[in-house]
C-alpha cells in the first residue's frame, strides 16, 4: 500500500514537472515580450506627454483677438493631455500586472497541480482505498478492545480450556495491534 502511494506521488510529480516546464517554455517568452512591449509603449507615451508639454507652452503664447480659435486649441490640448495622462496610468497598471504575472507564474502553475492529479488518477479509486482503510481501522480498534475485554475476563478463571481461550484472545489482540499499525500506515498519506 505504501509503495503504491509512493508511485502515485512520483507519477504526479513527474507529470507536474513536465507540465510546468512545457508551460514555462511556451509562456515565459510571451510574458517577457509583453513586458518589453509595455515598456516601449510606456516610453512612447512619456515622450508624447513631453512633446505635448512643449506644445502647451507654444499654445499658451498664441493670442488671437476676436476669434475663439486659440481657446478651442487650448481646450483640445487640455483634452489630449487628460487622455494621455489616463493612457499612461493604464499602461503603468498593465506593466505592473504583467510583472506580477511573471513573478507569480510558478505559483500559478502550482495551483494547477490538483487538477493534474485528478486528470491522472480519476477513476483509480485511491481515495476509496484510503477511506476503506479508515473504516477498517475503526472496526479493528473496536475488535481489539473487545478481545482485550475477553482476555481480561477469561484471565480470572482457572480451567485449562478457559486459560487457552484467554491465551488465544491475547494473541488475537496482539495480531490486531499489528494489523491496526499496518492499516494506519496505509491510511496516512
Amino acid at each position: 500500500m505504501k509503495s503504491g502511494m509512493d508511485i502515485r506521488r512520483l507519477q504526479l510529480e513527474h507529470n507536474y514537472n513536465r507540465f510546468a516546464s512545457s508551460t514555462s517554455a511556451k509562456l515565459e517568452p510571451i510574458i517577457f515580450h509583453l513586458q518589453t512591449a509595455a515598456d516601449q509603449v510606456l516610453d512612447l507615451l512619456y515622450e508624447a506627454q513631453m512633446i505635448l508639454g512643449m506644445i502647451k507652452l507654444e499654445v499658451n503664447m498664441i493670442r488671437i483677438p476676436f476669434v475663439s480659435f486659440d481657446n478651442r486649441l487650448m481646450a483640445d490640448v487640455a483634452h489630449i493631455d487628460s487622455y494621455l495622462h489616463s493612457a499612461i496610468e493604464t499602461m503603468e497598471n498593465l506593466k505592473n500586472l504583467i510583472k506580477r504575472l511573471g513573478d507569480e507564474f510558478p505559483h500559478i502553475l502550482q495551483a494547477f497541480k490538483p487538477y493534474i492529479e485528478i486528470a491522472i488518477f480519476n477513476g483509480t479509486q485511491y481515495e476509496a482505498v484510503i477511506l476503506y482503510n479508515k473504516a477498517a481501522l475503526g472496526i479493528l480498534n473496536k475488535m481489539k478492545l473487545e478481545f482485550q475485554d475477553i482476555a481480561y475476563q477469561l484471565s480470572e478463571n482457572q480451567s485449562k480450556a478457559i486459560t487457552q481461550l484467554g491465551y488465544h484472545a491475547k494473541r488475537v489482540e496482539q495480531n490486531m495491534s499489528i494489523l491496526i499499525e499496518q492499516v494506519t500506515r496505509g491510511t496516512i498519506i
